[in-house]
């Protein structure tokens, strides 16, 4: 075995060792053979599943039926036109349970060649369920986003005034009953921050999806550095965005 070698299968040994570390559910595929590697998270969650022989067995005995064409006309889109994509899907737990996911496909290239896909899977059934309630009552949407511990966040463009629940404060890691902090790019990770000025640009957009999200990572007070997922969406008015709700 040569130093090269030796290097690369020590690299390949740090990558596995963060990808089993992280909290979302990862796997490596070719856009058109089979999986290449499933992080732990993943293999926790997919069990038995991962082991059918073939890619659509898995497909059907991991995605619910009714979000199964739109994955499959995504992928075939994204083999017909390499970019990367997002999607929302459901996945069966090992319970039999379809919590809600986001799909960040990611093209994995050597030059022009799209090598393997990077698929990571990040649970937002809580979320789904708050902006349901949302839809249904504003009350129980506070009610429901206290019990998943997920933060709201509501901002009047014309006024300025901002709202700010108390999870937000305990995600942020800022004291009870603090103000919400008036530049939020100020407290994003500077290597998230242009990505991040890029995304909240593109929600004035009223031409743009009705709802919007984005994972990126903050800075808490305490120098601790924390992965959040925002969802949300604008309100337009006659003259334009008018509040963005979070």
């Amino acid at each position: 075995m040569s130093v090269s070698d030796g290097v690369a299968e020590t690299s390949e040994a740090q990558l596995r060792a963060a990808l089993d570390a992280m909290p979302h559910k990862v796997w490596l595929v070719r856009p058109e053979g089979p999986p290449l590697y499933y992080n732990r998270a993943m293999r926790a969650f997919g069990g038995d599943a991962l082991n059918l022989p073939d890619r659509a067995s898995r497909e059907k005995a991991l995605i619910h039926a009714d979000d199964l064409p739109s994955v499959r006309s995504a992928a075939a889109s994204a083999i017909a036109d390499p970019k990367d994509f997002e999607l929302e899907l459901r996945l069966r737990d090992p319970a039999g349970n379809w919590p809600w996911h986001r799909l960040t496909v990611s093209m994995m290239r050597s030059g022009r060649r799209v090598d393997a896909w990077l698929v990571t899977a990040t649970d937002i059934d809580d979320l789904r369920r708050a902006m349901v309630a949302a839809k249904e009552s504003g009350d129980k949407l506070h009610l429901t986003a206290e019990t998943a511990q997920l933060g709201i966040f509501s901002l009047d463009l014309r006024t300025g005034e901002r709202t700010w629940s108390p999870q937000m404060n305990a995600i942020f890691g800022l004291a009870p009953g603090a103000p919400p902090p008036r530049d939020i790019l100020a407290i994003v990770h500077p290597e998230d921050r242009e990505r991040v000025s890029t995304w909240l640009v593109a929600t004035l957009n009223p031409d743009g999806p009705a709802t919007v999200s984005s994972e990126h990572r903050i800075l808490r007070p305490d120098g601790s550095i924390r992965w959040v997922l925002v969802k949300g969406g604008v309100f337009f008015g006659s003259e334009g965005a008018e509040r963005i709700a979070m």
